[in-house]
């Protein structure tokens, strides 16, 4: 399958252009600092700044306003930009990564799959993989030893999205395994996205061979299980894959057709939940860690979940009902938001009050910098769950947006956050954690998800 390649138009020069060098423009410092790099220029700027990197033109833009006009307001003028597309050659044609009639289609195709009355199936599972990382990191707690965070929860994420998925659980190495080839695609969708030719010629290099490996490697460790799943005949209330089956045969797909879909966005699906949830979870565990104050009326609202189950009832019934917790996941996904930006090109021309758009212009949604806009927020470098409120506007007029925004907003966002509460909950039943690490973890700037750039080590008693 082969790239597509932009064709951006030249946009007027106005008073949003920011100077860079005459040539390269802000190449250097964008290659330099990766992701953080058009979040810093959009903040540095009132949240919207035009900037020319080698040979292509990027309008950042960091404003509520002007995000919902893109992505709600006027969204059929915008289709998704080159980030998406370099995830094509490891992923293929999946929902993260096609725009317009064949994005709209897949939508509908998994949408029920992802209703309400499906939520309990995540639910389980997710409850089913916290218990198990609670048991293994018991030994750990006993003898006094630091866990690694991060890699034993994105396993954990992996082994509760595959028992929701496939009906059935899988190994501990198998997660791992899968966790590693997703890392190594994503880190290659990163170079080819940001490399320098990339900026310089509109045409990120193919990595023909590399990608090739890397979507065998895939294959092997996700077709087997998508195999066995529908050779099992599940029934749709216990495995999200026989419900889009079943969708995709009421939507008139042949069985093959609807067996190719289902393998497609499995690859695309795994590779979300583990750059969001799978990395989103180390960094809350983290900030417990480190905030006294908050971890202990967290471990409140822990307690009351052991009492709910120990009563025979579920975890919870909304995530609401354990206010404190939500807020505390509302206010890790503001400061580390596990995408920092999405891209978008405009099909026509387009005016925003004073900005004009041109055809074929490729605009950034700095979902990193709307997010730590002073503009918006106060102290918005401050960890504070207690910013938030039940209901709290700012959660849907686009200055919160860690899940996208619009149409395009994360299918999964429901399932994420269930996922995150139920995960966190498990665990805060089982231990009070303590930062093990000496000195501050800071995000992975130089890959499309900005997860932990090393590893997280805490303490368990």
């Amino acid at each position: 399958m082969t790239l597509m390649t932009e064709q951006i138009a030249s946009p007027p020069v106005d008073s949003y252009q920011v100077k860079g060098h005459p040539l390269f423009g802000h190449l250097g410092s964008w290659l330099l600092n990766g992701t953080n790099y058009p979040a810093e220029v959009a903040l540095a700027n009132e949240g919207i700044a035009r900037i020319k990197v080698a040979n292509r033109r990027f309008l950042i833009v960091a404003r509520p306003d002007v995000i919902r006009h893109i992505a709600v307001k006027n969204r059929e003028n915008y289709r998704r930009g080159s980030l998406a597309n370099a995830l094509i050659p490891e992923f293929g044609e999946t929902i993260l990564t096609v725009s317009h009639e064949a994005w709209l289609k897949r939508r509908r195709l998994l949408q029920p799959s992802f209703h309400h009355s499906k939520l309990p199936i995540f639910d389980r599972a997710s409850l089913w993989a916290a218990q198990v990382l609670a048991y293994r990191w018991q030994e750990a707690a006993v003898k006094g030893e630091a866990v690694p965070a991060v890699r034993d929860l994105r396993v954990a994420l992996v082994q509760a999205m595959s028992k929701a998925f496939y009906g059935s659980e899988i190994r501990k190495d198998e997660a791992q395994d899968l966790v590693e080839a997703y890392r190594d695609a994503l880190a290659l969708a990163y170079r080819r996205a940001r490399s320098f030719r990339s900026f310089l010629f509109r045409s990120p290099p193919p990595h023909r061979r590399e990608s090739e490996i890397l979507r065998e490697r895939l294959d092997e460790l996700v077709r087997p299980k998508v195999s066995a799943a529908l050779a099992s005949k599940l029934s749709p209330e216990s495995s999200l894959f026989a419900s889009v089956v079943e969708t995709a045969k009421k939507a008139g797909l042949t069985e093959e057709e609807a067996d190719d879909l289902l393998f497609q966005e499995i690859r695309g699906l795994f590779a979300a939940g583990i750059e969001t949830t799978g990395d989103s979870l180390p960094w809350i565990l983290y900030k417990l860690a480190q905030d006294k104050a908050a971890a202990a009326r967290f471990y409140e609202e822990a307690d009351r979940a052991r009492n709910r189950l120990l009563a025979g009832h579920t975890l919870f019934d909304e995530i609401e009902d354990y206010p404190f917790t939500t807020a505390l996941i509302h206010e890790t996904l503001r400061l580390y938001p596990a995408v920092p930006a999405v891209g978008r090109v405009a099909l026509n021309d387009d005016q925003i009050d004073d900005i004009a758009i041109v055809a074929g212009e490729e605009i950034l949604i700095s979902i990193k910098a709307v997010q730590k806009s002073p503009l918006i927020w106060d102290r918005p470098e401050s960890f504070d769950p207690d910013r938030w409120r039940p209901n709290d506007p700012r959660l849907k007029n686009g200055s919160w947006i860690p899940f996208g925004v619009g149409a395009h907003l994360c299918i999964g966002n429901s399932v994420a956050l269930r996922s995150l509460t139920t995960f966190l909950l498990v665990l805060g039943m089982q231990f009070t954690f303590t930062d093990r690490n000496d000195h501050q973890i800071e995000p992975n700037s130089k890959r499309l998800s900005a997860g932990p750039a090393e590893e997280i080590w805490l303490g368990l008693t």
